[in-house]
């Protein structure tokens, strides 16, 4: 996995970080690396992507072990 695979990257820069990444290879350990998703033919955008992981990431936060 590269950060050039992720959906939230685009032209060099990390939308979620709001930065240039020079180190491709961080996407091995970032938690919001996201897979490229397509509409169609389209790619969606770096900020739907984003979006995207969010959601999936408050998801797993609401799924913890009830108390009974």
């Amino acid at each position: 996995m590269t950060c050039q695979e992720c959906g939230i990257y685009e032209k060099g820069i990390c939308y979620y970080l709001k930065t240039k990444i020079d180190d491709i290879n961080r996407a091995n350990t970032c938690t919001y690396f996201i897979a490229i998703r397509f509409d169609g033919n389209e790619p969606f955008s770096p900020e739907e992507h984003l979006f995207f992981k969010e959601q999936e990431l408050k998801s797993r936060k609401l799924k913890g072990p009830l108390d009974p």
